[in-house]
């Protein structure tokens, strides 16, 4: 007489053997790197697009966007404006750290002929280190990668 189905002990030994290779999978690919590697590639690309809007600005007006020598922080943003209302006029959205808190947010200033906008990094460091700027915590564009510490 042939016998169906499966005995206790072979689903607990199943489930046991799948629990182990779940616990290696997630150990060996960090989900939460990967989180952090995605924040920082939207960094990377917010601050080019903000770049870019900036340079615009200041092509038809003369001037870089906001008062001069005052550094803007994304999370001290009134609603979605964080640098100035007019320079809305350059981007769809005011771009916010992914994060925004104070530790992980977009700081903007400018002096009459230079500006620097930035962002500190989760995990991608190298690029940070690798931007030319001052500081290897935080990714850095603009003309004077100087002018935040």
């Amino acid at each position: 007489m042939l016998k169906q189905g499966l005995t206790l002990v072979e689903v607990i030994l199943a489930m046991a053997i799948i629990a182990i290779l779940a616990s290696v999978v997630v150990v060996t690919l960090k989900p939460q790197d990967y989180a952090k590697k995605s924040r920082d590639l939207k960094r990377i690309d917010y601050i080019g697009q903000l770049s870019v809007a900036i340079e615009d600005y200041k092509l038809d007006n003369g001037e870089y966007p906001g008062v001069e020598d005052v550094v803007y922080a994304s999370n001290n943003a009134v609603g979605n404006v964080w640098i100035t209302s007019g320079f809305s006029n350059y981007i769809v959205t005011q771009y916010m750290d992914p994060i925004n808190d104070n530790d992980y947010n977009f700081r903007y200033t400018h002096t009459q002929t230079d500006y620097e906008i930035d962002a500190k990094m989760e995990i991608n460091l190298t690029d940070a280190a690798g931007d030319s700027g001052n500081n290897t915590t935080r990714y850095e564009a603009g003309t004077d990668l100087t002018l935040l510490n």
